[in-house]
C-alpha cells in the first residue's frame, strides 16, 4: 500500500497550506527504519528512508506500521523497533498504527 505517503502528503499539505498564507511549516515528516537499505519495495512502490532510528532522538508522534502475516514472525523481525518506540513514548511521543512498512516520524516545529 502506499499509506506511508498518504500520511506524508497530508502532513506535508497542511504545511504547504500555512506556508502559503505567509507563515512557517508546523510540521517536519521523516521516514526512518533499523538499518539502511536502498530503499523498501512493496506491491507498487518503493520508499526510501530519511534516517535511521538510532540518529533519530526525539519525535512527536510515531505512526506505527500494522503487522500482517506471521504474527510470531512480524514481531520477531520488527523487536528492535520496540525500546526505540518505549523510549519515544516516555518522552513523551504519541503512536498511531498504520499501514506501512516504515515507520513516520512526525515532528511539531512549532
Amino acid at each position: 500500500t502506499g499509506e506511508h505517503r498518504r500520511t506524508r502528503q497530508l502532513f506535508t499539505q497542511v504545511n504547504n497550506f500555512v506556508t502559503e498564507k505567509g507563515g512557517h511549516p508546523l510540521f517536519k515528516v521523516q521516514l526512518v527504519e533499523i538499518a539502511k537499505r536502498d530503499s523498501v519495495k512493496r506491491r507498487k512502490f518503493t520508499a526510501h528512508s530519511d534516517l535511521l532510528i538510532n540518529d533519530l532522538t526525539k519525535t512527536d508522534l510515531i505512526i506505527i506500521p500494522a503487522l500482517d502475516g506471521d504474527m510470531k514472525t512480524s514481531l520477531q523481525m520488527n523487536s528492535d523497533f520496540l525500546p526505540w518506540i518505549v523510549k519515544q513514548y516516555k518522552n513523551g511521543a504519541e503512536s498511531q498504527v498504520s499501514a506501512s512498512e516504515l515507520f513516520t516520524c512526525i515532528y511539531r516545529l512549532t
